[in-house]
């Protein structure tokens, strides 16, 4: 943190005021939320389906990313050129994509070309192509790059960091891109199964923002989806218990790395309305910003590193701490060394100077998550995601206003686990064991094979 700037929190908090969020829903009882903004004549829509990669099996896995891509090549009677030459006529974006948890669907259109837009997305879904020449392009596109994975160090520490924290019976342990094996042995009839599944038992939501009323949203949509969605399941969400695994340390040898990938981090609570506020604060802190511990440490006291970044990831089930950075291989004990005593500090003691800073950047800051329409679907996803209200945003500079040195502090010892840390090194194998004698880094160390990954 630059002490010599000084931090501006205002005396009178402002209320940050959105446009409202407007609720409804369409047959059969799926819950539409809009956030109207018509600084510009663009709408963005967006449709999360509860059936992500998750929802894979492991003989199958990456069947829903490959399911989700097929998809993208459009519907109707129109080969998949002609679809999207039609797309482009009218300036939109259609684009299908799959994480863990979701499979979405989004749309970008000019306010007069939405209605048309919504149509063309109508004909994907009512009667999408999966033509077998389509089917086999984008299988083929996804092995190729299986393959490439295995020659990108901050893929392989990616893969293998979460195979560390998530045993081979959790959801989250499947490998949303698959393996070369499993991608091999999915079949045109899998992908045309595994799409009727999507829409036919995934709990569905819609998300939009634009220069949109929500009468004539819920108008179109009515007419457009009530052929398509005969039903929405609804989903019972299930929070999975939190494993932490003791410390320890995996080195993936990578031939000929110049640098070392790192990785580290342990299973979370998700963001909820009670610890969102003090835990970003806290992160920010420690390595949510440039002016962080880590990085005045590592970056600019040590000079190992460009970066490094820590942040929270909530998934729909739990959620994860990481820290990442690279380094020289020389440097890999060092960088551990003082990522752990930086940990220990920031639960030890937090300066009032600390808070200032953190409350000003945060409040100065805010207005900047709500610039676009995507803002302001990404904010309503969070919120759905961590069950939170409107409300939640509407006080959110108050709440910022309200953090204690003692909260923050009491949120870094519940969430920065040192003891639980899984650390993921890719790089030279000789050198990385090297360094971590060097820096007395006394952690039992296991080793992965690249090989094996995928």
């Amino acid at each position: 943190m630059n002490t010599a700037i000084k931090p501006f929190f205002p005396k009178k908090l402002p209320r940050f005021t959105l446009p409202d969020f407007e609720r409804f829903e369409i047959a059969p009882g799926i819950p539409v939320i809009l956030c109207r903004n018509s600084t510009v004549p663009l709408v963005t829509l967006s449709f999360s389906i509860n059936q992500g990669s998750r929802g894979d099996t492991l003989p199958k896995q990456g069947l829903t990313q490959l399911t989700m891509q097929v998809l993208n090549e459009g519907g109707g009677d129109f080969t998949s050129s002609e679809f999207h030459d039609r797309i482009d006529d009218l300036g939109s974006n259609i684009v299908c994509f799959s994480n863990e948890d979701y499979a979405r669907i989004q749309i970008t259109a000019l306010r007069e070309n939405f209605a048309d837009t919504l149509a063309l997305l109508s004909l994907m879904l009512l009667k999408p192509i999966f033509s077998e020449t389509d089917y086999a392009r984008e299988k083929n596109n996804l092995m190729v790059r299986l393959s490439q994975l295995a020659d990108r160090p901050e893929s392989i520490v990616d893969k293998v960091f979460n195979d560390s924290l998530f045993a081979e019976d959790h959801p989250y342990y499947l490998n949303a891109s698959g393996k070369k094996s499993t991608m091999e042995s999915i079949t045109l009839s899998d992908v045309q199964n595994r799409f009727k599944t999507i829409l036919q038992s995934g709990h569905t939501e819609i998300f939009c923002a634009g220069d949109i009323d929500a009468a004539s949203l819920k108008e179109l949509l009515s007419a457009s989806l009530s052929a398509i969605f005969k039903v929405n399941p609804v989903f019972t969400k299930t929070l999975l218990p939190i494993v932490h695994k003791p410390a320890g340390i995996i080195i993936v040898h990578k031939e000929g790395a110049e640098q070392t990938e790192l990785m580290l981090g342990h299973q979370s609570i998700k963001s909820t309305e009670t610890n969102h506020v003090s835990r970003t604060a806290v992160n920010s802190l420690f390595g949510g910003q440039f002016s962080s511990r880590l990085n005045l440490n590592l970056r600019e006291k040590h000079g190992i590193t460009y970066g490094v970044n820590s942040y929270f990831n909530s998934l729909q089930l739990c959620g994860e701490f990481i820290i990442s950075t690279s380094v020289a291989p020389k440097d890999s004990g060092t960088a551990i060394q003082q990522i752990l005593i930086e940990l220990d500090k920031i639960r030890q003691k937090i300066s009032n100077k600390e808070l200032a800073f953190v409350k000003s950047s945060m409040v100065n800051r805010f207005a900047l998550n709500f610039e676009t329409n995507m803002h302001l679907i990404m904010n309503s996803l969070m919120l759905r995601a961590g069950e939170m209200t409107e409300d939640y945003i509407q006080n959110f500079v108050p709440r910022v206003g309200e953090l204690s040195v003692d909260m923050l502090l009491a949120s870094a010892r519940e969430h920065f686990l040192p003891e639980n840390m899984q650390i993921v090194l890719v790089g030279d194998k000789v050198s990385i064991e090297k360094s971590l004698a060097d820096a007395k880094i006394n952690l039992p160390i296991s080793y992965r094979e690249i090989a094996d990954l995928w």
